[in-house]
């Protein structure tokens, strides 16, 4: 069970959420609690535009939620640096998750 303050409210013309004002949602459904979680993360972290994740390379290599190929190998320690431009600070944080 999860319990939430920000909620994403799904409508066909608009994804609206709860403030910090309003009663957490509980959500018990592992797949609406996967799916909202994603949502508010997708939201959360776009608000860090321009942050070393959110532009190029790591952008396309990380996705909003690290779920792909590469933030894998990241965790897994085998992510392979070499050929990534990089700042210094942002490469030795990747290479101790």
């Amino acid at each position: 069970m999860v319990s939430i303050m920000w909620v994403a409210v799904q409508n066909p013309q608009e994804t609206r959420y709860h403030g910090p004002n309003q009663p957490p949602t509980t959500i018990l459904e592992a797949d609406k609690m996967n799916e909202t979680l994603l949502e508010y993360s997708r939201t959360h972290f776009h608000k860090a535009h321009g942050s070393p994740f959110t532009i190029e390379p790591l952008e396309h290599l990380l996705n909003y939620d690290g779920l792909m190929v590469f933030g894998n190998q990241v965790l897994s320690g085998r992510a392979d640096f070499d050929n990534i431009t990089l700042q210094p600070p942002t490469k030795a944080l990747l290479m101790h998750l």
